[in-house]
């Protein structure tokens, strides 16, 4: 197995310009993908916030060979300085502008729906719960059978 290389540079540029983004209000919510990946920062903001939120992973930003672009991996894959920011449409470009040297992409929105949905690669619907659903799963143990 091998272990990936951690990008320091990179990952200094990405902070800084997040933490830029953060101090200057144009971040309305962020979480970290380091511990469940994108899926489950996704959920934890759309519950948070009592928001909809629905996720295109076609949009979500891969540069390994195109036969290992698996939708589980884009969903759960934990990694140490990628983050999910939630930003208004009106700070949209003064918060990509922070981005410059960053990479990111626009991989969904929010909406009043009180549904988390997210479409796969294909477009085809992975999953689509109400956050209550969803809260109540996440505030369940997981229970050996």
């Amino acid at each position: 197995m091998t272990v990936p290389e951690v990008r320091v540079e990179q990952a200094r540029t990405t902070m800084n310009a997040m933490s830029r983004a953060i101090q200057g209000g144009l971040v309305r919510a962020c979480h970290d993908l380091s511990e469940g990946g994108l899926c489950l920062a996704a959920a934890e903001m759309a519950i948070a916030g009592r928001i909809g939120l629905r996720l295109r992973l076609a949009d979500v930003p891969y540069g390994g060979p195109p036969e290992r672009r698996l939708d589980q991996a884009l969903l759960f894959s934990e990694s140490n300085s990628r983050f999910l920011a939630e930003v208004r449409p009106e700070h949209r470009e003064e918060f990509e502008a922070l981005l410059t040297n960053v990479p990111f992409a626009r991989v969904g929105r929010t909406d009043e729906s009180a549904r988390f949905i997210v479409r796969g690669s294909q477009g085809q619907t992975l999953l689509a719960a109400s956050l209550e659903e969803l809260k109540r799963a996440w505030q369940t143990p997981l229970v050996p059978h």
